[in-house]
């Protein structure tokens, strides 16, 4: 039934007469109260819609487009809302979540101070052993994690997390930080490394912008807006580095290309060498030259 509902919304633009979820949920004899608990909602038009009285706990309503419509006694508890617009945050009833892992409790009490101030729910663990189970039952925010754990190091379980793929961005954190694992890290998946000590209000704008950036092209899609372009002979670009990519051919510089990827030009660039070199490219003039063969 839910299934049903969600095509029909899917294909409103087409219809001369457009029904109202609500309209949608009754017919299909669904409670509004319950059936929408956990639902997979993401990108839905809500516009105008009467929505009085849903629950939508748990669902995943990620660039979803509430404008206008009446969201009166709707409850969002634990929905992920990353990039829905529309809607003006009750308190109180969702709050997304960040995991830190950090061997360090005054680094742990520190970013769970600074975060929950931040409007964010934060769960802490000292190893990548207790973090695995949890940020695969369910979707945060994003993971802060340290390169120098107990156990598996940093770099492993973001491994095993498969960090290129992985739902959220995953930041790596480390007061021993260096250039190649820095690389490393970027390599395996993280969106961006971050050194400590770092300031409480630097790395909150730092992760609200890298995870608003983060659901947008989610909604948006643009890894695969670029095209995916096929160079033949070469190793294949990693999903972030299309993104990387598709910033550098539309003339964006690193900095510009940092803000709306929500990561620091310094990762832009670690990135741009990379491209460069498994595409063969010896300047950007030659890269340019590449992708645009690449789209004939």
């Amino acid at each position: 039934m839910l299934k049903q509902i969600l095509d029909r919304l899917l294909v409103r633009a087409t219809e001369t007469v457009e029904p109202s979820f609500r309209t949608l949920a009754e017919d299909a004899g669904l409670d509004p109260g319950h059936d929408f608990i956990g639902a997979s909602l993401r990108n839905l038009d809500f516009r105008d819609e009467d929505l009085r009285g849903f629950n939508f706990s748990n669902a995943d309503l990620r660039g979803a487009d509430f404008r206008r419509a009446d969201v009166t006694g709707v409850a969002f508890d634990g929905a992920m809302l990353f990039g829905a617009i529309g809607l003006e945050r009750p308190i109180g009833l969702w709050r997304p979540t960040i995991l830190v892992v950090d061997d360090d409790p005054a680094i742990r009490d520190n970013l769970s101070v600074i975060l929950s101030a931040g409007g964010y729910e934060v769960i802490c663990f000292v190893d990548g052993a207790q973090l695995l189970p949890v940020a695969r039952s369910i979707t945060p925010a994003c993971i802060l994690l340290d390169v120098n754990i107990p156990g598996k190091s940093g770099l492993d379980i973001l491994k095993e997390l498969r960090g290129e793929d992985y739902p959220a961005p995953i930041f790596m954190i480390s007061g021993q930080g260096d250039i190649a694992m820095a690389v490393s890290a970027i390599k395996n998946g993280a969106l961006d490394f971050i050194e400590k000590p770092f300031r409480g209000g630097e790395i909150l704008a730092r992760l609200n912008e890298a995870i608003g950036a983060f659901a947008r092209r989610q909604a948006e899609n643009s890894a695969t807006r670029i095209g995916s372009p096929h160079f033949p002979g070469r190793e294949p670009l990693t999903r972030r580095e299309r993104e990387v990519l598709e910033q550098f051919a539309s003339g964006a510089s690193n900095k510009e290309a940092g803000r709306t990827l929500g990561i620091s030009p310094r990762t832009i660039e670690d990135h741009r060498a990379n491209i460069m070199k498994k595409l063969g490219a010896r300047n950007a003039a030659d890269l340019i030259r590449i992708v645009m063969q690449a789209q004939r």
